[in-house]
């Protein structure tokens, strides 16, 4: 047995609180140690000193003017409570707060927005890629225009004038 676990066993056996197997061992350490002794006499003595003073009486009307002080504590003792765990919510609260929006900033719906030239050169994408289609509709028509103006044409490719 530790001196610690000791010192303990001697001030409950003082209190006479002590476990008959406890104190078997308590008594045995104390044969061993000297420290522990010294500190067991320490302990009576200063129990000895406590026991020989008179207990003190109270002032009359002592507990008459006590009363009305403890009902007045009583009743700041509830808004003490609240304010005490308020103190503590408002950190908590703003952790949590703190930890849901950047939840949601990483697991949320990610939005595309739609670039802009500028953004989409930055990007080293091609910013005509979406007038390719454009270009080739524009073939298409061309074609068409062509094969119109050389049904126009005659035989002989001479163009005919209407007046």
């Amino acid at each position: 047995m530790n001196c610690r676990k000791a010192e303990r066993l001697i001030s409950r056996s003082l209190d006479q609180d002590l476990k008959p197997g406890k104190e078997k061992c308590l008594l045995e350490h104390l044969k061993e140690c000297s420290e522990c002794r010294q500190k067991q006499e320490e302990y009576q003595s200063i129990l000895g000193l406590l026991k020989d003073t008179a207990s003190l009486e109270p002032k009359p009307y002592f507990w008459t003017r006590l009363k009305p002080k403890l009902k007045r504590e009583q009743s700041y003792e509830s808004w003490l409570i609240w304010k005490k765990w308020g103190v503590r919510a408002i950190p908590i609260s703003l952790v949590l707060l703190v930890l849901f929006a950047s939840l949601v900033s990483y697991f949320g719906p990610s939005e595309q927005k739609e670039l802009s030239r500028a953004e989409i050169l930055l990007q080293n994408q091609n910013p005509f890629a979406d007038s390719l289609p454009l270009l080739e509709e524009g073939k298409i028509e061309n074609e068409n225009i062509h094969l119109i103006f050389t049904s126009i044409n005659g035989e002989n490719g001479a163009r005919r004038y209407f007046p």
